[in-house]
């Protein structure tokens, strides 16, 4: 017989980008851990938790179905135009997340995206937290609505972004760059993918 509970412990942490010390996890579950829905584990104080991600959402919910199985945070979106006002009055397209909770390998993160900043048209990655996530290769941003996006996908790599604070504020950045990401307002709609 194999280490069934070692094993389920190291798809907690895949799917989770957490250890069980890290956050004192209990009565992790193969079933949850295997179906969107249904509780993969259960915090320190005994809520339960479910992270959104499969390889397989069918029975049998075998281990093996995890065998390569890489964990990325995907949320669909919707935009809208908000305005900073001050002197230079400044317009941000920005997102409101379906989730907003990123699960990371390094760790879980709260993000805010933004498509512009001023006149600079690009990718604006904000994290809730003391520092930024690096648990990912880039970022897909597919448009399932808004003209002149409708349809298309972009990809950013990390590692075209600098690493920012910005009023005491983590981020991620590219801009300056009209053609990797641009929110078009308060019509869009469409998916943002972290790629590991």
């Amino acid at each position: 017989m194999g280490d069934t509970a070692g094993t389920n412990r190291r798809i907690f942490q895949e799917k989770t980008g957490l250890t069980q010390s890290t956050v004192q996890a209990q009565n992790i579950s193969l079933r949850g851990l295997s179906v969107d829905g249904i509780a993969d584990y259960q915090d320190e104080d005994g809520d339960d938790v479910d992270v959104t991600g499969t390889p397989d959402g069918s029975t049998p919910y075998k281990m093996s179905e995890f065998h390569g199985y890489s964990q990325s945070f995907s949320t669909n979106f919707t935009g809208y135009t908000t305005n900073s006002g001050g002197k230079a009055n400044i317009t941000r397209y920005r997102t409101n997340l379906t989730s907003s909770t990123a699960v990371m390998s390094d760790g879980t993160f709260t993000i805010t995206v933004e498509s512009a900043r001023g006149t600079n048209a690009g990718l604006r990655i904000i994290w809730g937290s003391s520092s930024v996530s690096t648990g990912w290769t880039s970022v897909t941003i597919t448009h399932s609505a808004g003209a002149p996006n409708q349809g298309s996908s972009y990809t950013v790599n990390r590692s075209a972004m600098s690493t920012s604070v910005i009023s005491g504020q983590y981020s991620h950045q590219l801009l300056n760059n009209h053609t990797d990401f641009y929110l078009s307002g308060d019509n869009s709609a469409g998916n943002i993918t972290f790629n590991d």
